[in-house]
């Protein structure tokens, strides 16, 4: 089954979500539960790579500001993890603070609601919960799709 390549997300393998956000440095965290199979998260997976290379250029850019982390958690492979977060359809986008996730707190997470699945429609919605300016225009899904070809991820 196709698997868009993660350069700049952060895979959890499941189970271990609470404990791989519990040791991460970011104070806010955005994931992704998606399918393989499904067609709208594989149109939605490059989106996501171009946010997720916004975040990473952002939190090192903006060292005083609270640093962000986007992830993904495939529902495929870890159908138990994704109904132990009560996972309905895909994609889901779940958003909460550092302390949420890691200490299961579901009712405080929020579900990114967008009206057109791309990087800029997530990042508005993230200035609106954070006022958190991510700069996603710079990043063309065609430089996220080339890197999937080529096989690496930029660094700066």
């Amino acid at each position: 089954m196709f698997h868009f390549p993660h350069y700049y997300t952060v895979d959890f393998d499941g189970a271990g979500i609470e404990t791989s956000v519990g040791g991460a440095d970011a104070a806010l965290v955005l994931v992704e539960f998606y399918a393989p199979w499904c067609p709208h998260c594989q149109h939605f997976a490059p989106e996501y790579e171009r946010l997720a290379l916004a975040i990473k250029r952002h939190n090192e850019k903006s060292p005083t500001e609270a640093k962000l982390m986007a992830a993904t958690v495939d529902c495929v492979r870890h159908q138990s993890t994704c109904e132990h977060w009560n996972i309905n359809g895909f994609p889901t986008l779940l958003w909460g603070t550092k302390d949420d996730w890691a200490n299961h707190a579901v009712s405080n997470l929020r579900e990114v609601m967008i009206n057109e699945p791309t990087a800029e429609a997530v990042a508005e919605w993230i200035a609106g919960a954070t006022q958190i300016q991510l700069e996603t225009e710079s990043i063309s899904r065609e430089e996220v799709v080339s890197l999937a070809g080529s096989g690496g991820g930029d660094t700066l």
